[in-house]
């Protein structure tokens, strides 16, 4: 079968999951808030609560996030209340609404209710595995000399602590390459208990393509197997029908507070949860990086499920021994990376072997067990440079060559290139935070790149007068930028705007008017990828000035054009009523003649300029004499 899970999303419920890679810490609340706020002011979110289906929903239930007590909210509804805990600063309700209530209207009003944030459907996601040929037994674990494992096993020192948290349907903790000391005590979120014991399977061979022992001379060998400081945190929070999203959350709140370095989850879904997205970007500001499977919807040409969508999360595809694009590997402009996810050698729940589990539930924990081995090797490595080292050093597949493509992202994995990998040199690259934001001033042009995963680039132009500008950041390919303009008003951001109007491989264009004091300007890239080529950020003042009002000679019932002086090259408008008579330009020594029919006697018409900038001047009256 294929390892990996997808989301149904019916309560809240997971499927295998993809890496999520962590941001630079100093910058995670204000850059981690905007990511968001761009995320859902886009097209990402492909499934509205408000149309959910049922069918993806465990047992009518909705998840409600509020910084205060439900109870009038209950009580109103007829209301069950499943479950609460904390999470983050605020709690998560489970609620069930019963069948005579409409379930799309109860989480509308829910939603309004006094401290409510979020109120969602608990989806249940479901796991990213599929179902391979079993007849024969093909040479296992090929992928380990392929993606450089065994060169890397024999040439670095591996001696500091790392904990991966696998978010999944629990492990078989006796199974002989399980029980050797790698797998930490866990969790069981699904029943509630210290006994996160496998009875699905799919955990237990997530977490075994990461640790099973090697040199053991039974079995396979894990790919991070070599190294004894490599330790699997079981989190259990799925069974056979999926994973629900209110215990993915609680999943994840539990990893960082045993102090989890990488989370992998290999469930997903095709709706996204902010709750969920909540909790994973509480976890990228506690250093953790996420991993997380793409999907396996890929032949139906579905995009990346979530939580590997989110651009916090490092999302993994699938590939073949060939290195060929497998054919039910999800794909999109959120893929970030792809991984072996066929023919891939796993332990089963009862203690044997299945040497032909396939899909992206498997490519993940490849890619976490890699990252763990960087960071046992290098315990100074952040979450972002982890990941920039392994995109970097990506192996670039036959048919997709580009720096960076939708069906492989920066390519198939290759630990050994990885470790001979440089990280960049950021000492040019402007500040990651508002208080490091790089001065800048009007009529300059400014070259800047997006350096790494999580890069977020602050500007800040002190202004000493009103003034329009124009903002022109110039395209690169297979990046996607977002702008966002602020200011700071009593210590705090104000007139806040978003600019992401065109799509990938594009440019961003835009005026804004700004006032004295310090005008901020935010850059990073929509899906949190990185470039190797940089942009340009042209920055204009406009003028603001209008034209002054047009002198007009005098005009009789039988003229046939209005003369007069206006500002040089500005644009000149005849209007009788709101009915526009003539349009002409003024020449350049400031004079116009706008030819129009006859006018009565008595009839008043208005006559206005525009200059080149737009600036419209004070309207001329002229009566019409006999």
């Amino acid at each position: 079968m294929l390892g990996t899970f997808f989301k149904v999303m019916a309560p809240l419920a997971l499927t295998t999951a993809l890496v999520s890679i962590i941001p630079h810490a100093a910058s995670a609340d204000e850059n981690a808030d905007r990511r968001q706020k761009t995320f859902y002011s886009g097209n990402e979110v492909r499934t509205p609560a408000s149309s959910a289906d049922l069918a993806s929903v465990h047992d009518r239930q909705a998840v409600i996030k509020s910084s205060k007590p439900i109870k009038g909210l209950l009580a109103s509804f007829h209301l069950t209340l499943v479950d609460q805990f904390k999470s983050g600063s605020e709690t998560v309700y489970i609620i069930r609404i019963p069948a005579s209530q409409n379930y799309h209207s109860i989480l509308k009003v829910a939603g309004k209710f006094p401290g409510v944030i979020t109120a969602e459907p608990n989806y249940v996601k479901k796991h990213l595995a599929v179902t391979a040929p079993n007849d024969t037994y093909a040479a296992s674990q090929w992928y380990l000399p392929k993606l450089g494992i065994t060169d890397v096993w024999e040439t670095y020192t591996f001696t500091h602590p790392v904990k991966i948290a696998v978010l999944d349907t629990g492990i078989n903790y006796d199974h002989p390459d399980l029980s050797s000391g790698q797998i930490l005590p866990g969790y069981d979120f699904v029943n509630d208990d210290a006994d996160p014991l496998d009875y699905v399977g799919h955990g237990t061979m997530v977490s075994g393509v990461i640790a099973a022992q090697a040199n053991n001379h039974k079995g396979i060998a894990g790919v991070a197997a070599k190294n004894p400081n490599i330790k699997i945190l079981p989190v259990k929070i799925g069974s056979a029908k999926g994973a629900e999203i209110a215990d993915e959350i609680r999943g994840i709140d539990y990893a960082i507070k045993q102090g989890a370095d990488i989370i992998n989850i290999s469930f997903g879904s095709e709706e996204s949860s902010q709750a969920e997205y909540d909790a994973i970007s509480r976890a990228v500001s506690k250093g953790i990086l996420v991993v997380s499977s793409a999907g396996n919807e890929g032949e139906y040409k579905f995009p990346v499920s979530f939580p590997a969508a989110y651009p916090e999360v490092l999302s993994v595809g699938s590939t073949d021994s060939k290195d060929k694009l497998s054919v039910f590997s999800n794909t999109g402009e959120a893929i970030d990376l792809a991984a072996p996810g066929e023919n891939i050698a796993v332990p089963t729940r009862r203690g044997g072997y299945d040497l032909k589990a396939a899909g992206t539930s498997f490519s993940a924990p490849i890619v976490s067990g890699l990252a763990g081995l960087m960071l046992s090797a290098d315990n100074t490595l952040e979450p972002y440079e982890i990941e920039y080292l392994l995109e970097r050093s990506a192996y670039k597949m036959p048919g997709y060559t580009s720096f960076w493509n939708k069906y492989t992202g920066f390519g198939r994995v290759n630990l050994l290139k990885a470790f001979q990998t440089d990280l960049p040199n950021l000492s040019k690259d402007a500040g990651d935070l508002r208080t490091k934001a790089r001065v800048i001033a009007v009529n300059k042009t400014y070259t800047d790149k997006f350096d790494t995963p999580l890069d977020s680039d602050w500007f800040v132009l002190k202004a000493v007068k009103n003034m329009k500008i124009k903002v022109d950041v110039s395209a690169v390919s297979y990046t996607d930028p977002v702008i966002w303009t602020d200011r700071l008003v009593n210590g705090k951001p104000a007139e806040e705007k978003e600019y992401d109007a065109k799509r990938i491989s594009s440019g961003e264009s835009f005026t804004i008017s700004i006032k004295p004091g310090s005008n901020y300007i935010q850059l990073f890239e929509k899906n949190n990828h990185f470039s190797q080529n940089s942009y340009t950020m042209k920055i204009t003042e406009l003028d603001i000035t209008a034209p002054a009002a047009p002198y007009v000679y005098a005009v009789n019932s039988k003229s046939t054009a209005v003369k007069g002086k206006a500002e040089k090259a500005s644009t000149v408008k005849v209007y009788y009523g709101t009915k526009l008579l003539r349009s002409v330009k003024a020449t350049t020594s400031g004079t116009f003649s706008a030819a129009i029919t006859k006018q009565p006697a008595g009839r008043v018409l208005t006559v206005t300029a525009t200059d080149a900038a737009g600036n419209k001047s004070k309207i001329t009256k002229v009566t019409v004499k006999k």
